[in-house]
């Protein structure tokens, strides 16, 4: 139970980090009508630290997953299959 808590955590997370890193994108575009994959974007700290979270957050949250597929006895591929039903 404490590995599978610790990933629905994790993919929280990442959700979250996925949506910040949206809404930073979309507040950018508008703000300077740059089209997305700029270089000026790494330029940019609040860029990079929106970034850093959401790959952090996405690695938190694969490494969950391993943690709570070792547990389990299933491969990572097979317990996305089960959480996604």
């Amino acid at each position: 139970m404490k590995q599978y808590f610790a990933y629905l955590q994790a993919r929280q997370a990442s959700k979250i980090a996925a949506y910040q890193m949206q809404k930073f994108r979309e507040r950018e575009r508008i703000a300077s009508n740059v089209s997305l994959g700029n270089s000026q974007q790494l330029d940019n700290a609040d860029y990079v630290a929106v970034a850093t979270d959401t790959l952090n957050k996405n690695m938190q949250e694969r490494l969950a997953l391993e943690e709570l597929s070792e547990v389990v006895g299933l491969s990572s591929q097979d317990m996305i299959n089960i959480l996604n039903k």
